[in-house]
């Protein structure tokens, strides 16, 4: 804890110029009983250490850029009747709230909602950013749902601004696992402006698998207000089997990205992802200039129908609309359809405008596009299973090689000697203990130098 300064300090140590006081480290239980007391006496740049225990307990940071980090064994457990965020304003039931323009890094921690989402009406959440932003790494999350099916919320971590100004927050998930919830990481921001970069990294999100719970069901869920990076998450178990009707039914995806006014989207990049066993598993709508690639979508829970043959929720590996949209090098196996193009003209979805679909792979696929009427697309490259046998290339090449130990060499290459000489695009690599390249020749006849840049 740092020592409290007198209003009337302030003025000589800013005219003498005194350095600010260094980044403290407070430890919970060794220096203070709970982690919201540690974070009262904290000030922006401490980090609140939480040894191995269970910590059941709220906490609310405000105004505060801080790290609370964990340890293995280090659990912050949900309890029946949590006070909400922001009493009238924000109702969610969290254990960790974080608003007021906060930049907060949460680490190494268990975070265990116990199934109490119907003890903890409107949403149980585990880290709740409002009007904030920050990283949650290397963490757990489980239960943030209710016992019996129903209507209460559950959201293992939650981003949202309202703010219609220049501020902008990181949201960045990274290294963490999320079980047994309703929705995995929901990220919202205000709808004409940017409050958000997002960053979702090799996350694994898990949802109930088949549930009647009517609440929302989603992996990850980004709205307006955000773009960023998706990549390298395995997201599966997100369905629905309970009522259907106008209301009665959510919306079940491994990852969906949609605005809540019918807006169109900033554009958001979504790669190497694997997406298994969602009733849906990736869908955005207008978002123009989006990213899809090499990502993995394989099987699905069945449609859901409200009567026999009535489809009222479509079962797809990718369902987008947005202009100039890229989908290239994706694998899509054991599934109704595979790409699906909206194009309804409405203002709710929007219409899939030239898109680009390059070098993707179905497998067991019912039908591999889906085009709705006036959507429009170039496809290239497309395989279907089984795939053609790989063709074996012989390129004729030279080696060259020069000592490991001298280093910052480039090699340039040239028809004649006297040029003009261009750089090999190639990176050496030590072998044997000499810096190696292999370059093809084509069979033409050609000079190569070694030159320092």
């Amino acid at each position: 804890m740092k020592p409290s300064l007198h209003p009337c300090m302030l003025v000589p140590l800013i005219l003498t110029g005194m350095p600010p006081a260094e980044a403290a480290d407070l430890r919970v239980p060794a220096d203070y009983a709970t982690i919201q007391a540690a974070v009262d006496a904290a000030a922006s740049g401490d980090t609140i250490h939480i040894a191995p225990g269970v910590y059941v307990e709220q906490t609310w940071i405000h105004q505060k850029n801080l790290s609370l980090i964990g340890q293995p064994g280090t659990i912050l457990r949900a309890f029946p009747g949590m006070a909400p965020g922001i009493p009238g304003v924000n109702r969610g039931k969290s254990i960790v709230f974080i608003g007021d323009y906060s930049v907060v890094t949460i680490k190494d921690l268990c975070f265990e909602g116990d199934q109490l989402g119907g003890q903890n009406t409107d949403v149980l959440v585990g880290v709740d950013f409002d009007t904030a932003g920050g990283s949650v790494e290397k963490c757990r999350f489980t239960g943030f749902r209710e016992k019996t099916p129903g209507p209460v919320g559950g959201a293992a971590i939650r981003f949202w601004s309202g703010d219609d100004g220049a501020t902008r927050f990181p949201a960045e998930v990274r290294d963490t696992t999320i079980t047994d919830c309703y929705t995995g990481i929901r990220i919202q921001g205000a709808d004409d402006v940017i409050n958000y970069d997002v960053t979702l990294v090799d996350n694994t999100v898990t949802g109930v698998g088949l549930t009647k719970a009517s609440d929302p069901l989603q992996g990850i869920h980004t709205k307006d207000g955000t773009t960023g990076l998706v990549a390298r998450n395995t997201i599966s178990g997100f369905a629905y089997d309970g009522p259907v009707g106008p209301g009665l039914h959510p919306i079940p995806f491994g990852i969906l990205r949609v605005s809540r006014n019918d807006k169109p989207l900033p554009p958001m990049t979504f790669e190497d992802n694997v997406l298994r066993s969602n009733q849906v598993h990736l869908a955005f709508f207008k978002a123009a200039d989006s990213i899809v690639r090499n990502n993995t979508f394989e099987g699905n829970f069945p449609l859901i129908e409200d009567a026999p043959g009535q489809i009222v929720q479509t079962a797809a590996g990718l369902w987008f609309s947005g202009a100039d949209v890229q989908a290239v090098g994706n694998r899509f196996s054991d599934l109704p359809q595979g790409i699906r193009l909206a194009a309804q003209g409405d203002d709710f979805l929007g219409d899939a405008t030239d898109a680009m679909l390059i070098d993707n792979r179905f497998c067991e696929v019912n039908t591999a596009l889906f085009t709705e009427p006036g959507a429009s697309y170039t496809e290239q490259g497309t395989l279907t299973c089984p795939w053609p046998d790989p063709e074996l290339d012989i390129t004729s090449a030279v080696n060259l090689s020069w000592p490991g130990m001298d280093e910052g060499f480039v090699v340039e290459s040239a028809l004649s000697v006297d040029g003009p000489w261009a750089r090999v695009p190639a990176t050496p690599v030590l072998r044997d203990g000499r810096n190696a390249v292999s370059v093809a020749t084509d069979g033409a006849g050609q000079y190569f130098r070694l030159v320092q840049p």
